[in-house]
């Protein structure tokens, strides 16, 4: 691997030759054990927190079209395009 390599996102390490989601083994991105970052707790927060905000916030719903439950694998499991209707809370 040449030295650039490491500082550029380079998704494709994670694909299979059938172009499906593959995680070595050996990829750990908070470490394991003592060493472990101390950064995952925060980060788990902050997308429970994140999350948490934009539902009490927001109304989130279908525009009333029937959804096709099939999806496209990619690096993540990602669904088809779609469209929903957001506004805001009429309490807020």
């Amino acid at each position: 691997m040449e030295e650039n390599e490491t500082k550029e996102l380079f998704i494709v390490r994670f694909l299979d030759s059938h172009g499906r989601l593959s995680i070595p083994e050996h990829f750990i991105p908070f470490g394991l054990g003592e060493r472990r970052c101390p950064g995952e707790a925060l980060v788990d927060i902050e997308v429970y927190l994140f999350f948490t905000h934009i539902m009490h916030q927001l109304n989130i719903r279908s525009d009333g079209t029937i959804r096709n439950l099939e999806s496209d694998y990619r690096v993540t499991i990602q669904p088809k395009p779609f469209k929903i209707i957001i506004s805001g809370r009429e309490d807020y």
